[in-house]
């Protein structure tokens, strides 16, 4: 019955979320087709339009993850690769995000980091997944960091924020398909919830693993440990 009623909540938040950014979008497109703008004005509308079709396109992307996790059908490209060159790959499609949420992101990676097999473009998604998360629950003007070592048996990566935290009864249910930490304040960030779902598959699919540690109020670290 708990499925059940996840499953239901989670069909209509996707439904809320793909039509949510269309309002948006159709206004500003007749207002384009109707009027005459100046360059600024026109950039703007287009920069919205731009934003809630990534907004869209990401939520697909998602639901087409998550199906691909439940059939078993989630594929992997591996060869070797720098973990740092993954890590800034995800901060700089994360940029204009932070930037505009005045949010900074710090980096403490070793330039020598031991090189790890793995899908490359899957990592990234999982680090863009990772600051995605901590840049929507991270007021503005705070910090989110990454930073990354090794040992003689693993690379560990450790994602860090000083955002709202999350509470404890919900740690043990964040990484579940379906799941929202919270159907208020917490929905008030929008996404489709599957983002840590997703994470949490392509880091094992990779032999890994990830726990998360936080504090409500005071933020959360998500730490994601590799063998060699």
């Amino acid at each position: 019955m708990e499925l059940d009623k996840l499953k239901s909540d989670f069909v209509s938040m996707v439904s809320h979320e793909l039509k949510t950014p269309l309002t948006p979008m159709k206004t500003s497109a007749e207002f384009l087709l109707q009027n005459d703008p100046d360059l600024n004005v026109r950039r703007e509308m287009l920069e919205l339009i731009v934003r809630n079709i990534d907004r869209q396109t990401r939520m697909v992307n998602d639901m087409l993850d998550i199906s691909r996790i439940e059939s078993g059908n989630m594929r992997f490209r591996k060869e070797m690769q720098d973990m740092d060159e993954i890590i800034n790959s995800a901060i700089e499609t994360m940029k204009k995000q932070s930037e505009d949420k005045k949010i900074n992101i710090t980096t403490d990676i070793p330039t020598d980091l031991f090189k790890i097999n793995a899908d490359k473009d899957k990592l990234i998604q999982v680090f863009i997944n990772l600051l995605s998360n901590a840049l929507k629950f991270t007021p503005s003007g705070g910090n989110v960091e990454i930073k990354a070592n090794e040992s003689e048996k693993y690379v560990e990566v450790y994602v860090k924020d000083d955002g709202i935290g999350i509470p404890p009864d919900k740690i043990d249910k964040i990484f579940n398909k379906f799941y929202q930490i919270d159907s208020t304040s917490a929905r008030l960030y929008g996404g489709s919830g599957l983002g840590l779902a997703i994470t949490k598959s392509i880091v094992e699919g990779h032999g890994g693993t990830i726990r998360v540690e936080s504090t409500p109020d005071e933020g959360s670290v998500f730490i994601l440990t590799f063998l060699k």
